[in-house]
């Protein structure tokens, strides 16, 4: 209420910060294929790696500053790095003809 009046108002809910930028994100992935003894053994090897860093982390805030701990702004501050590798083998043990043509 202003002067016996019932006002709209805004307010922000989250504090706002024109600091944050979008996270970055660096990745590399690599692999080979091989096929031996005429196709009968396969082998498949990859591997990655996964840099992120200026992860948006929620921001520490004193309660003075009358937002809740829930409703903080976000801020560039986390890295994490993933990385990994993969191996595949397969084989055709058997390989020979049945009755009726069936390959087994």
């Amino acid at each position: 209420m202003f002067n016996n009046n019932l006002v709209s108002t805004l307010y922000p809910h989250v504090m706002p910060n024109p600091n944050v930028k979008w996270e970055t994100v660096e990745q590399f992935n690599g692999g080979i294929d091989l096929a031996l003894l005429k196709n009968r053994l396969n082998l498949t090897f990859d591997a990655y790696i996964k840099n992120t860093s200026d992860m948006l982390v929620p921001m520490a805030v004193s309660v003075s500053s009358g937002y809740s701990d829930i409703a903080v702004p976000s801020i560039n501050a986390g890295k994490v790095e993933n990385k990994g590798v993969e191996l595949t083998v397969s084989s055709v043990n058997v390989n020979k003809k049945i009755s009726n043509g069936i390959l087994m």
